[in-house]
């Protein structure tokens, strides 16, 4: 798996949905609207940072819809 991720990416995180070298879909639970803050993480857990869902959205050009 790490050696399929590095081929498609830089990174040694966990399935980041931003650095890719190719555009991939990004599926955002409609869920997280109702939140005024959420919290990403970055890699590590002392690296986390808050942000607004549109934040979000706008960072991984995700697509909103129901996840089930």
């Amino acid at each position: 798996m790490i050696e399929c991720k590095r081929c498609r990416t830089n990174w040694w995180s966990l399935a980041s949905p931003i650095g890719h070298k190719e555009p991939m879909v990004t599926l955002i639970d409609e869920e997280l609207l109702q939140y005024a803050e959420i919290w990403a993480a970055a890699g590590h857990p002392h690296a986390v940072f808050p942000l607004t869902p549109q934040e979000l959205i706008g960072m991984m050009s995700g697509q909103v819809m129901p996840i089930i």
